[in-house]
């Protein structure tokens, strides 16, 4: 029995032999418990995991009403989560400090959060492009700070993973060597990616549509 996948950016919807089109993260169902799927995850939250000396203070301005802070040059914050998308949301204040951000286990960049003035609620670093799988991302502290700054302060307000809206209307026709696949176009989308297996676990990319075709036919 095939299976396919229709993506647009973080958007995906599963198709089955019986024409059942199901959310990726109903195919994801055995993920383990501490994976996080779409949703804000506070400071506070057990799905995050915090090494060194952290400090939560209650704050209006904040994500959740609170956020965890800490100076320590070695303090580290991790979240696992599944999808293609993260952002990181925090302060940008004068006495933050530069962070260096890994996605499982890679750097990826440097964010330097200082300001004058308080910014609160920001979105300090995020990604789009990652693949639709498992994934962990770290936050770690270094210590150093932009020369403007009073302080090298890591503060973590809350991470997000950003929902997707699955592909509706998705339908699939079997002839003797084909499977003709037809779905309701999105007007948002940029594009859509096809994905071909034998589980939901074991796809390929087998083409990329533009977005102005809501149809694909698979002759493998």
């Amino acid at each position: 029995m095939k299976s396919y996948v229709i993506r647009m950016g973080a958007v995906a919807a599963l198709v089955l032999a019986s024409i059942v089109a199901l959310s990726p993260f109903d195919a994801s169902a055995a993920l383990a418990a501490t994976v996080a799927g779409p949703g804000t995850y506070e400071n506070d939250s057990a799905s995050l995991q915090y090494t060194g000396t952290w400090t939560t203070t209650t704050s209006s301005n904040d994500s959740g009403g609170s956020y965890a802070s800490s100076g320590s040059p070695t303090a580290i914050v991790s979240l696992s989560f599944t999808g293609t998308s993260i952002q990181w949301i925090s302060r940008k204040t004068a006495s933050s400090g530069i962070n260096d951000v890994y996605i499982d286990n890679t750097k990826v960049a440097s964010v330097d959060r200082y300001s004058s003035a308080g910014l609160y609620q920001q979105v300090v670093y995020s990604t789009t492009t990652l693949s639709d799988t498992n994934h962990t991302i770290t936050i770690k502290a270094t210590g150093t700070q932009n020369a403007a700054a009073t302080g090298s302060l890591t503060t973590i307000d809350a991470f997000r993973v950003p929902d997707s809206t699955v592909v509706t209307g998705v339908k699939a026709t079997a002839d003797t060597d084909s499977v003709a696949l037809t779905w309701t176009a999105v007007s948002s989308a940029t594009g859509y990616r096809i994905y071909r297996g034998t589980s939901s676990s074991s796809l390929t990319s087998i083409a990329d549509i533009t977005a102005s075709t809501a149809k694909y036919t698979d002759t493998k």
